[in-house]
């Protein structure tokens, strides 16, 4: 397994299975957001996702968490929107690649100032 290939192949690999088993995760909190299944759904998902984001990119994946967290806590705290409707928006979002595009943006912007202030 020496072989930088054969290495960056098994990457790949568990890369995909967890963003698979968080895609999973995603529509089982989407068909079920309350109860047993919603919940273990949820968690198994967020575990998922982290640690698919923390194979290339830590801080990626930590920023698309926290953002998911900080939303779905304004949602259900200060809108008073039903939990079960801030998971499955939560996880409707996460299926269709949002996150990533929304860490994406920030990353940029973030760069777009940070080499004007230099």
């Amino acid at each position: 397994m020496s072989d930088p290939g054969t290495q960056a192949f098994i990457k790949a690999q568990y890369k995909k299975a967890l963003k698979d088993a968080g895609a999973a995760a995603s529509v089982a909190t989407i068909i079920s957001p309350i109860g047993v299944t919603g919940t273990a759904a949820g968690a198994v998902g967020t575990g998922a996702n982290i640690l698919s984001g923390m194979i290339d990119d830590p801080a990626s994946a930590a920023g698309k968490e926290v953002g998911q967290r900080i939303l779905g806590e304004y949602l259900k705290q200060v809108l008073h929107v039903p939990p079960s409707v801030v998971d499955r928006a939560v996880a409707t979002v996460d299926l269709a690649g949002g996150w990533d595009v929304a860490v994406e943006k920030a990353k940029t912007e973030i760069n777009k100032m940070t080499s004007q202030d230099q």
